[in-house]
């Protein structure tokens, strides 16, 4: 998948969710309750490197892109 094509993810729990990508110059997001995101796919695969960040991925956000989540 294009490292820069924007993937929509929503947070589904009902606190507030962020992280920090220090990679990405200390990139941090957060998502407000059902808030919904476009992210580019290479900030989704830098998360999931990160200690708990494939768990955040898993059960805090909805991704709409069959294809980033494979």
């Amino acid at each position: 998948m294009d490292k820069d094509k924007l993937v929509k993810i929503t947070n589904r729990d009902n606190g507030m969710v962020f992280y920090v990508i220090p990679e990405l110059n200390g990139l941090r997001r957060s998502f407000q309750p059902n808030e919904t995101k476009e992210v580019p796919f290479n900030e989704l695969q830098k998360l999931s490197y990160l200690p708990g960040g494939k768990t955040l991925l898993e059960n805090s956000f909805i991704i709409e892109d069959g294809a980033a989540v494979a």
